[in-house]
């Protein structure tokens, strides 16, 4: 099944059968077998190199067997003029098997250490070539089996989580990669070791504080001459804000399929702001959304914030009054909107009339606030209710 894998990956990346050239593959030893090989070589134009199991099917044991008493450095090779195939085993520190399809052959000088010796050997062209292209792939798996890596380290109920840590590890082990590598081209970079780099980037993160906390309720810099009175300043984003120009129409688009849901745009809470003076929430700055209410000329370019407080929208978004703020809606008791809606409104007509809605939709959002306004006078009962029995319970006690 993994060299089924490793095939269809070089179909669907079309990296076959490269007109510039013969491609070079590595590979370790959980994919690597001779017929895979072989497969690669003639039909993809793809020569490989890379470790192999003495136990996987195309190995040829009976010739390969190097004994483990063998001196440092000792190779054993074999080649198969057929399938162009070299088959290698070389003494290290233990016996390294390897299997190539690369057009290249002989013995090259190679410098490997002995406690604090140095020793000069000679090794295979083609596991010297396998190392080299190999090398990236093996330092950050060391990496993250040695100190560096958040997925290996615990142990999560949740698989999604160990993938969440997985694809951190990549990316700060990237991050610290592209970092060395752009120390020619950048003028006063320094390249730094892995444990400077991860030193570095976890101070960095423990010290970052987000300036959106730091500016809720700063003023916002916007003309008030378009305002009429009206002060903006930063919302919190930790309150899930809703833009009351966007959310104006989301009930519109969906009732003509232009969108699933809502909340898509209205929900957004970057540039968020809150009228100090009437409560109502609206981005401070231009969006993209399509609404058609950006697309009046009296709003071309304008905010949303400047749209709700202007002299053409005035009526339009209606502050609401009263000490109850609570409502009940699908039976459960929630906050009521900041804001109510004037459906009598020139521009909520013009918008609803560009929809194709006309009237059909006051109708029936009438309906819905006179069935709101029965339920909260029936749950404004229910409370002075309860009200009653408790001042009740209290005179008992008293006589």
């Amino acid at each position: 099944m993994t060299q089924k894998a490793v095939v269809n990956s070089i179909i669907q990346s079309g990296i076959g059968n490269d007109p510039n050239g013969m491609r070079r593959m590595y590979m370790d030893n959980r994919y690597s077998c001779a017929a895979l090989f072989v497969l690669l070589h003639e039909k993809f134009d793809i020569s490989c190199a890379g470790t192999v199991r003495v136990n996987r099917l195309g190995w040829p044991k009976e010739l390969m067997s190097l004994s483990k008493s063998a001196a440092r450095g000792a190779t054993l090779r074999k080649y198969d003029a057929r399938n162009k195939l070299l088959c290698i085993q070389w003494m290290d520190n233990k016996i390294l098997t390897l299997i190539s399809s690369l057009e290249t052959s002989g013995l090259v000088p190679v410098q490997r250490h002995s406690g604090s010796n140095i020793l000069s050997l000679e090794v295979e062209r083609a596991m010297k070539a396998y190392q080299e292209g190999m090398g990236g792939v093996d330092r950050s798996d060391q990496y993250h089996e040695r100190g560096s890596g958040f997925a290996c380290k615990s142990h999560y109920k949740k698989w999604y989580k160990k993938a969440y840590f997985a694809v951190l590890d990549f990316m700060v082990l990237n991050s610290y990669f592209a970092w060395n590598m752009s120390v020619p081209e950048v003028d006063g970079r320094l390249p730094v070791k892995r444990h400077e780099f991860y030193a570095a980037l976890s101070e960095e993160m423990l010290t970052y504080v987000d300036t959106r906390e730091e500016n809720v309720g700063v003023q916002v810099d916007l003309p008030h001459d378009e305002l009429n009175g009206h002060n903006p300043v930063v919302a919190d984003h930790n309150q899930r804000m809703v833009c009351a120009v966007c959310k104006l129409e989301e009930e519109w688009m969906k009732s003509c399929n232009m969108t699933k849901k809502y909340g898509k745009g209205s929900r957004q809470q970057r540039h968020m702001s809150i009228c100090t003076v009437c409560g109502i929430t609206a981005h401070s700055l231009p969006v993209s959304w399509n609404r058609k209410i950006f697309q009046m000329d009296a709003f071309s370019g304008k905010s949303c914030f400047h749209i709700a407080h202007s002299t053409a929208c005035a009526g339009l978004f209606l502050p609401r009054t009263g000490m109850n703020n609570l409502t009940l809606r699908k039976g459960k008791t929630v906050k009521k909107q900041r804001y109510r809606i004037g459906t009598s409104h020139a521009i909520y007509r013009t918008l609803m009339e560009e929809y194709g809605l006309g009237s059909k939709l006051v109708r029936k959002r009438r309906r819905n606030e006179d069935k709101e306004t029965s339920d909260n006078s029936n749950f404004d009962e229910e409370l002075n209710g309860e009200d009653e029995d408790v001042f009740d319970d209290c005179i008992d006690k008293e006589d």
